[in-house]
């Protein structure tokens, strides 16, 4: 927080040092102002940024390609089961807010392609396009796909 401070201190100096009186004074000062504010909407737009893309996880971590949770279940409304990879084993975890327990290594790991999350299999499902079926069941219907009013 010091550094912060200094750093803001820093960029107030050519506040103090320009001249006070004058017209081209107040021009001067509202240049410095504006050149202030677009600094701090730029830094503020990096760290904004920064934070999104963590909390995104667009970028890879290097302990998330050796620690992977493959499947979750909820017991309860505080209680789960993760099946979590560690390497190339497979774990078995109990999880409840007081503490997290090893159940049993997987001898015969799962198949990882088959462990496709519910949201993503349901978006995928929607994004397919229609079947011709129903293109060719109005077709054949008595009015041969037009509609009468």
């Amino acid at each position: 927080m010091r550094h912060y401070c200094g750093f803001l201190a820093t960029l107030a100096t050519p506040l103090l040092a320009a001249p006070v009186s004058g017209a081209g004074a107040t021009a001067g000062n509202a240049n410095i102002i504006q050149w202030l504010v677009s600094c701090f909407l730029v830094i503020g737009l990096i760290l904004l940024l920064a934070w999104l893309l963590k909390k995104s996880r667009l970028l890879p971590n290097q302990a998330q390609s050796q620690l992977r949770v493959l499947s979750v279940l909820s017991l309860g409304t505080r209680e789960k089961l993760l099946v979590v990879k560690v390497g190339s084993e497979q774990l078995v975890l109990g999880m409840t807010p007081a503490n997290i327990s090893l159940l049993c290594k997987l001898e015969t790991p799962l198949n990882e392609q088959s462990l496709v999350p519910p949201f993503a299999a349901q978006l995928a499902k929607l994004m397919k396009p229609e079947t011709t079926s129903a293109v060719e069941a109005t077709a054949d219907s008595p009015t041969g796909g037009h509609h009468e009013r």
